[in-house]
């Protein structure tokens, strides 16, 4: 149900004062370890318009080998604690809307703007579940692509995701980096927008 914009920035404010620390997590939602990777302290503002941001230029150190796919959002300073409130696809892509069809595994979603390889995240932002066959927090990618509608895999080339319930879902693109060497991943300051109408 919709909320004023004032309860939305209660919602948005009781959320980030809730995740005091950023982390780095991998495409299986793992956090990041080795070298000198630590997770970061984040500082928000007040939420205004029903949006927090980050306030702070965050960077963290990433091993050689590592890929970063995910942000995640901590309620403390250990890593691998378990408390992980929650993640978002890296990469900067807004959300968008989608309806699944089970006769063939297509998704149908208004000038989607998606191009074949490109790689996808799909949620479950109202809680009714997924449709059979996909699962929340994989990155899939892309293809079968054309104006409207495209397909998923879990592995390029590897065949289209089975979908065997009708539904809709919400997507984002996903745009995971791969560190050959050591280095340095930063998330600029008002990067991480939380949105009151999705908390």
């Amino acid at each position: 149900m919709p909320f004023s914009t004032a309860r939305q920035n209660a919602a948005v404010d009781a959320v980030t004062g809730g995740i005091s620390h950023l982390a780095l997590l991998d495409e299986s939602l793992t956090e990041l370890a080795g070298g000198t990777y630590a997770r970061n302290a984040v500082a928000w503002d007040a939420a205004a318009s029903a949006i927090g941001d980050n306030t702070d230029a965050e960077t963290f150190n990433v091993p050689a080998g590592a890929t970063v796919a995910f942000v995640g959002f901590e309620t403390t300073l250990a890593a691998g604690d378990g408390k992980t409130a929650g993640w978002w696809p890296v990469g900067g892509q807004p959300l968008q809307v989608g309806v699944v069809e089970t006769d063939d595994d297509t998704i149908t979603s208004k000038a989607h703007g998606l191009t074949n390889g490109q790689r996808v995240v799909v949620m479950d932002i109202t809680g009714g579940g997924l449709p059979t066959g996909l699962t929340e927090g994989t990155v899939y990618y892309v293809r079968d692509v054309a104006t409207d509608t495209f397909k998923v895999e879990t592995t390029s080339g590897g065949g289209a995701v089975a979908i065997s319930a009708d539904g809709e879902i919400f997507f984002t693109r996903c745009i995971p980096e791969t560190f050959a060497a050591a280095g340095t991943y930063t998330i600029a300051a008002g990067d991480l927008d939380i949105i009151g109408n999705l908390v």
